[in-house]
């Protein structure tokens, strides 16, 4: 019995008893280990917690800028010492280092476009939600489409993996 990754398969000698011979038998099946399921599964984890801290910094640093304009050096500098400015910041550098260990676990074609289809959905729910953005038609369109090419994309990467 032999396993290399994904290929699972085992050898047999089989006793014919009408021939007295022996036979060699080979077979190899396809299966997804649970050590690839449980990388994914982290990788996934890893991938919303980037999204979910990502979203949050940038939500508070758009909920501070509400109604302002930083149009002169003072304006920008007061903005970057705002203590919940500072923290959003932080909370973004954190959700980078989350990123790196999702790297860590799994392959960069499957991390990227996850990563980027959960902060994608999490993007709009906020934008919608808490900023009250409006969203028409050709958005749910665009919205759709980009998700579905996340989707295939991540399936196919899964298989891969």
């Amino acid at each position: 019995f032999w396993y290399h990754e994904h290929i699972v398969g085992y050898h047999r000698r089989v006793f014919v008893e009408n021939t007295g011979c022996q036979q060699e038998e080979t077979f190899i099946y396809y299966r997804r280990s649970n050590r690839t399921q449980e990388v994914m599964i982290k990788a996934i984890f890893f991938c919303s917690l980037y999204a979910l801290l990502n979203v949050s910094g940038a939500a508070i640093i758009k909920w501070k800028l509400k109604g302002r304009v930083l149009s002169s050096f003072n304006d920008w500098f007061q903005f970057l010492l705002n203590v919940q400015v500072i923290g959003a910041f932080v909370i973004i550098f954190v959700s980078a280092l989350v990123m790196f260990k999702a790297l860590s676990t799994a392959n960069f074609t499957f991390v990227i476009p996850v990563s980027a289809g959960i902060n994608f959905v999490l993007t709009i729910i906020a934008g919608y939600y808490i900023f009250k953005d409006q969203l028409n038609m050709a958005s749910f369109i665009g919205f759709a489409l980009i998700i579905s090419g996340i989707i295939l994309l991540s399936i196919n990467n899964a298989q891969h993996a």
